[in-house]
């Protein structure tokens, strides 16, 4: 994501909390080739997916805001 390449993973339950069903993933190998070649085939999509996705973890996971939480619950 911060190269700005968009993953295609299977589903898992934290990688869907995690990214809110933005991330595109793949919960049986049969959709697979039809995901991947979505993506392939929409450029607009997957740059603004991209771009969602670089937000979200931007505004969500950096070092600064993982260390403000950890203090924030220390203190508490």
């Amino acid at each position: 994501i911060g190269a700005g390449v968009l993953p295609v993973m299977e589903w898992r339950k934290d990688v869907e909390d995690i990214f809110s069903g933005q991330l595109p993933v793949i919960k049986n190998f049969n959709e697979s080739i039809d995901v991947v070649s979505y993506y392939l085939h929409n450029e607009k999509s997957r740059q603004d997916t991209i771009l969602s996705l670089r937000n979200l973890v931007e505004n969500n996971y950096t070092p600064s805001l993982y260390t403000r939480r950890i203090i924030e619950r220390v203190l508490r």
